[in-house]
């Protein structure tokens, strides 16, 4: 197994339709899969980015897609189903054409139906980032490109040019990475299948429970602390899902470690800077730091779909 040459934007083959899988073909499968992972290793160590690859890309004309983002997941001859209308706009990028940017609209809500490695039946639910990175992929499997998506002819553009006029990036680490770094604690906090945020005395605007890492704890301890002050979460289990930088306007990254929390109990609501909490189904609304909070929110959901699977 080897890294493979990403076939890029203009080669023929990456608009063709490409083959169902059969089940005689598992074993050249597994040769495939190694590959779109090593290929995919290689592009995110150089690019820094990457999540999703279909076999296209490397010149397979199967209709195969491997995901790792925690943890790899292998997706031979899925199907998409959309449950609503909703659409998202959102600039999207591939590896096909890595510096080039495309505005597109993705359905925010889909349903993927697949075969595993073992040639069994499996189905998962995708909202939001992970709905359109699938979206993009399976479009690969038909010879759709994003750029064919394009909304519009303004909605091209070199990352270098987007990246000037965007205020703040968002990246994500491994969730060991950069411990002498961090600053933050983060939690999505799950209770009774609803999440929490919370609102400060003094704003009027609503944010995922978390705070400043204080001297002499640690991320794990920092995040306790903190979803115990601003919910008063009682009883509950506390999950490390990543470690997460915020850059603005192109200086200095500050670094923080994102969580998951399940919520058993909570208790008496501390005297604390927090005036209320609400229950909520999704982070939106009026928040304090609306280009940073979804996209957090966006990646926990990421990390629970793929450990429910």
């Amino acid at each position: 197994m080897s890294v493979k040459k990403i076939l890029l934007l203009g080669n023929p083959k990456l608009y063709e339709v490409s083959e169902n899988v059969k089940k005689e073909e598992l074993n050249k499968i597994q040769n495939i899969v190694q590959d779109l992972h090593d290929t995919m290793m290689d592009f995110r160590q150089k690019y820094g980015v990457g999540r999703a690859i279909a076999a296209p890309q490397i010149g397979e004309m199967k209709r195969l897609i491997y995901m790792n983002i925690d943890n790899p997941i292998v997706f031979i001859n899925p199907r998409l189903t959309f449950k609503d209308d909703e659409m998202i706009e959102l600039w999207d990028d591939c590896m096909s054409f890595p510096d080039l940017l495309v505005k597109v609209k993705r359905y925010k809500n889909c349903v993927i139906d697949y075969l595993d490695m073992n040639w069994e039946k499996q189905s998962m639910k995708l909202e939001g980032d992970l709905s359109e990175l699938l979206q993009h992929e399976y479009d690969h499997l038909d010879g759709i490109l994003a750029v064919m998506r394009v909304v519009d002819n303004k909605s091209l553009a070199f990352k270098g040019a987007i990246t000037e006029d965007n205020k703040i990036k968002v990246s994500f680490y491994n969730k060991d990475a950069n411990k002498d770094k961090l600053k933050f604690s983060v939690i999505m906090a799950d209770y009774n299948n609803k999440w929490i945020i919370v609102r400060h005395k003094t704003r009027d605007t609503w944010e995922i429970p978390g705070g400043h890492i204080e001297k002499g704890e640690d991320a794990g301890e920092a995040a306790s602390r903190e979803l115990h002050e601003e919910t008063g979460a009682k009883e509950f289990h506390l999950e490390p899902v990543c470690v997460y930088s915020v850059r603005k306007n192109k200086g200095t990254e500050s670094f923080g470690k994102l969580f998951y929390a399940k919520i058993n109990e909570l208790g008496e609501f501390p005297d604390s800077e927090i005036e209320e909490i609400k229950f909520v189904d999704k982070i939106s609304g009026s928040l304090t730091y609306p280009d940073i909070q979804p996209i957090l929110a966006d990646r926990v959901q990421e990390y629970l779909l793929q450990k429910n699977k």
